[in-house]
């Protein structure tokens, strides 16, 4: 299992009540968050060094909090001290693997403050790959590493809290440089430069090159990069991996920077950028943010890491991107386009020392060798590289492209240089070094290192996969100049050519979307049995010949049907059509193709009108986005928002009707049905809610009336229905079938009733009551009660006991108007609020109250500091009105409530004890009475007013 630290994340807080020189205290994880491996069962086991560090630090003082768990989810974690440590990941049902992420949230409190941070595990992406292949096995899918995806979800989340908002709080993905921008920053070759008396170790910590040195009495300039070209205004974040023991410092100089802030804190407003850390004895990833200068010119040094007086240290790891957001390690982007490796496929390599050696097909990766060797020594696979003394002394990177079969197998993978001190690089590649997971258990291995003195190979002795104990799958191997692993995996071309349709992997021609179509191993090949063109195909071929020339061998030229109709088994799902006697000329998810009941998702009409979905297109271009109902809930036009009239047209205010009551005679056969009275429906798609009381009365014949014996009978059937007057449309409401009741006694049934009459016969009758809610359209309307035989049950009446119905369009309209000029959101004829031409108009319940005018007014009658629609002009006088001196304000225009509006003022002179009260309100002025403490009226003084009212009569 592999723990990997990711980088500290520094939470700043305002210093406590705003003392003036307390420093603001931050909250500090180390690791920020934990990063597991899963076994081969896609399960986490080893637990031993999933731990984090909760630290709070107020300047330069560092606190061990109390630390408590709020919430684990996904995880088991347990707190000892300050150190969250997790002891469990949660099995997911649907994978059975470990879920691929968790997190614990929690408090931390330590001189008086308290934090809540939230610490996040990552589990490897074995689990995400389990569920994408249980959910459909088809999907193939290029999975990143684990380390490339966090890095990529620390770019675009992580927060740099700084003070005086130097640097944003929220940063986001800065996708202009993705790629170090410091060549060489793995290996510490040229061009980066060294101090004097600074020490490399080549593949000191993983691949990396680690460089150390110790300063005695003055600094040490550990590494610098030299011409590196920076834009103006811009940020950059530097970070690294150091530890050791005194004081570091950054520079980027000269004359570049405006600012810089660093993990640890420190801010500086020194033009070289000057950045300094107190360094720790454990490996810890360091940061800091530069804000270049607006003037800033010409090419400028860059230098990570100085080491003070006294202090000593490593450093490895470093990286600089544009953008405000730190990351770690990227390469610098060579983008490598060849492979110094012949072959390229492990295929065509030379099998060596196994037991057995298989070219086998795999689905996804075409043809690949299969090795299997127990011995753990000497090579099994052999590559060559011809040109390899070109690569002397450069930094390379090598990778191999494998999966494993048996479990946990052993293997190396470089060349053998007897006169190298580590013997070459055959140890450099192995299942611990750096990965991509391609899926389906491939993966690119792939590491970097300095080719010092032909490091890595000596070219007469073997160059491949050696040591293997156990079996695996090779599919190539490659070697490119520089510091970056490439996407390609053979050469790019091969990559180009599977991206154009032709995949030699595979050995097959798949002419996707980019191109044409995608064979995919269909029941019809491109080609027959005998290497000639299938002649289906050739048919296929000559059809679309046949529909781009218009001409054909057929006398009369091309037949086209009027109609195009594509099945899914007996269903038509879609169709081209030509007919006008159908609506839609094209449509897709068809249902019940060729009924009344037809319908489609998809469809497009002959007048250019259109429904995708939800999305709707009128005739005449506008846009609306559709309900469930088929009603458009939201209107888009490039032209100007409708007018007042045309908007509320359809926003009925609500209408309530109830139809008189009546008995109508019905018989099952000859005269089925009962109709109350009209009612109108004034637009279309309008909300109906009807409660309709109603009385089916049946009668038994004498006959049966005078038997004494128990009979079962059955009362009239009946149905409801809404019916155009006018077009004779028919809206089915409800359904029911007669009741049954005993005819031979007077007894009651749920509420059928049935006695004996003074004619001797029998009556029942069913009270009830239908109720519900339907859309009508724009018309004259009944309500009818259709009636079906009964058993012993003749003849009736249907009695209508006053039917309620409710119109309205508040829900049936409700609609948003988007336009370049402004907006509408109709709810009613009485509630909606709409901006035109940048005024807002509103009414109805709100909750916002509308400013006409607002402003101070001086004593000279001019109003300064105004806002509102009607504040531009208004004057203020003194003038007499019944017999009292009162300050008039008067406004240009008269306002459009009237004198229903709130008046507020207060006065700005230079009286002491005076106030302002309204007297009167006219739509052209506001009077206001003006008196001081003492009984005076003065004239003298100005008002500071608000009026507030509606912007509409």
């Amino acid at each position: 299992m592999t723990i990997k630290a990711k980088n500290r994340v520094v939470i700043r807080r305002a210093p406590t009540n705003g003392a003036n020189g307390k420093p603001g205290m931050a909250m500090v994880l180390n690791p920020a968050n934990i990063v597991l491996d899963t076994e081969s069962d896609g399960l986490v086991h080893n637990f031993s060094k999933a731990t984090c560090t909760v630290q709070l630090m107020q300047g330069t003082l560092l606190f061990a909090p109390a630390v408590s768990i709020l919430q684990q989810v996904r995880c088991s974690a347990q707190v000892s001290g300050s150190v969250i440590r997790i002891t469990g990941i949660s099995v997911d049902p649907i994978t059975q693997y470990s879920y691929g992420s968790a997190y614990v949230d929690f408090s931390a409190s330590a001189n008086g403050q308290t934090f809540k941070g939230r610490l996040s595990v990552q589990v490897n992406v074995l689990s995400v790959v389990a569920r994408i292949e249980t959910a459909n096995h088809e999907l193939e899918q290029n999975v990143t590493t684990l380390m490339q995806a966090e890095d990529l979800r620390q770019e675009t989340m992580t927060k740099l809290a700084v003070q005086q908002q130097r640097i944003v709080a929220q940063v986001t993905q800065n996708i202009q440089h993705r790629y170090n921008m410091l060549p060489s920053s793995k290996t510490l070759v040229s061009p980066c430069t060294l101090g004097s008396g600074v020490t490399l170790h080549h593949r000191m910590e993983a691949d990396f090159t680690v460089a150390s040195a110790t300063a005695s009495d003055d600094y040490v300039d550990v590494l610098e990069w030299q011409g590196v070209e920076f834009e103006p205004n811009t940020y950059y974040s530097l970070s690294f991996w150091a530890k050791g023991q005194g004081q570091a410092r950054a520079f980027l100089y000269p004359e570049a920077c405006a600012n810089s802030t660093n993990s640890q804190g420190f801010e500086s407003e020194n033009s070289d950028g000057h950045s300094q850390f107190q360094l720790a004895n454990e490996w810890q990833w360091y940061w800091v943010v530069f804000k270049t200068s607006t003037t800033i010119e010409g090419l400028k040094r860059l230098l990570p890491f100085r080491l003070m007086p006294g202090a000593n240290g490593m450093v490895y790891g470093v990286c600089l991107v544009q953008g405000a957001m730190p990351v770690h390690w990227l390469p610098y982007n060579y983008n490598p386009q060849r492979n110094w490796f012949t072959p390229t496929m492990a295929a065509d390599a030379s099998p060596g020392e196994v037991i057995d050696s298989e070219i086998v097909e795999d689905s996804q990766m075409g043809t690949v060798m299969q090795l299997t060797s127990d011995l753990g020594r000497n090579f099994q696979l052999v590559f060559d590289a011809p040109d390899y003394q070109q690569l002397n002394n450069q930094s390379v990177t090598m990778f191999v492209v494998m999966r494993q079969i048996s479990p946990n197998p052993l293997w190396h993978f470089g060349g053998w240089n007897d006169n190298d001190e580590y013997k070459g690089s055959f140890a450099f590649l192995n299942n611990k070094a750096h990965c991509i997971d391609l899926g389906n258990g491939w993966k690119k291995y792939y590491t970097t290192f300095f080719n010092v003195n032909n490091r890595l190979w000596n070219g007469v002795s073997a160059l491949g996969l050696n040591s293997l104990k156990g079996t695996v799958q090779i599919h190539s191997a490659g070697l490119v100049l520089g510091e970056q692993c490439p996407e390609w995996h053979t050469v790019p071309l091969r990559r180009a050519m599977k991206r154009a349709g032709l995949d030699i992997d595979t050995e097959r021609i798949e002419l996707n979307g980019r191109t044409m179509f995608k064979n995919d191993n269909a029941t019809v090949p491109l080609f027959s049995e005998n290497g000639k063109l299938n002649p289906q195909l050739s048919t296929a071929q000559y059809l679309m010949n046949v529909l781009r020339s218009m001409e054909t061998m057929i006398d009369g030229g091309l037949v086209i049907a009027g109609l195009m109709a594509a099945k899914d088994g007996n269903q038509v799902t879609a169709y081209l059509n030509g007919l006008r006697q159908k609506m839609h000329a094209l449509a897709a998810g068809v249902k019940a193709f060729g009924t009344n009941e037809e319908s489609a998702l998809s469809y497009i009409n002959f007048d250019g009108s259109a429904k995708f979905g939800n999305l709707g297109i009128a005739a005449d271009g506008s846009v609306n986005i559709i309900d469930h109902e088929g009603k458009p809930r939201i209107n888009i036009t490039p032209e100007v928002l409708p007018t007042d009239s045309e908007l509320f047209k359809n926003a009925d205010v609500e209408r309530k009707i109830t139809l008189g009551g009546s008995t109508v005679n019905v018989d099952p056969v000859s005269n089925p049905h009962a109709y109350t009275e009209t009612f109108e429906v004034m637009n279309n798609n309008s909300f109906v809610h009807y409660i309709i009381p109603v009385r089916i009365d049946g009668y038994t014949n004498k006959e049966l009336a005078k038997k004494t014996q128990e009979t079962r009978s059955l009362g009239l059937g009946w149905s409801a229905a809404f019916v155009n007057v006018d077009n004779g449309d028919v809206i089915s409401i409800e359904t029911r079938e007669g009741n049954s009741f005993i005819t031979a006694r007077t007894e009651i049934y749920g509420g059928i009733v049935k006695y004996k009459g003074d004619d001797g016969i029998f009556y029942t009758w069913n009270d009830t009551a239908v109720s519900g809610k339907t859309i009508l359209s724009k018309g004259r309307w009944k309500i009818r009660i259709s009636v079906s035989p009964g058993v012993n049950v003749n003849t009736g009446a249907v009695v209508f006991k006053g039917t309620k119905i409710t119109i309205n369009y508040v829900s049936g309209m409700q609609s948003l108007n988007l336009a370049h000029n402004g907006f509408a959101s109709i709810q009613s004829g009485k509630q909606a609020v709409y901006v035109r031409d940048g005024k807002l108009h509103a009414f109805g319940s709100m909750n916002i109250p509308g400013i006409l005018l607002a402003g101070t007014i001086n004593r000279n009658g001019t109003i300064s500091n105004a806002w509102g629609e009607y504040a531009k002009g208004t004057l203020l006088q003194y003038v007499q009105s019944d017999g009292k001196r009162v300050a008039r304000v008067i406004f240009k225009n008269a306002l459009p409530c009237g004198a229903s509006y709130v008046a507020i003022a207060n006065v700005n002179g230079d009286s002491i004890g005076c106030t302002a009260v309204v007297l009167e309100k006219t739509a052209k002025y506001c009077d206001f009475r003006v008196v001081e403490i003492n009984g005076r009226e003065p004239d003298y003084v100005g008002l500071d007013v608000v009026i507030i009212g509606k912007n509409s009569a």
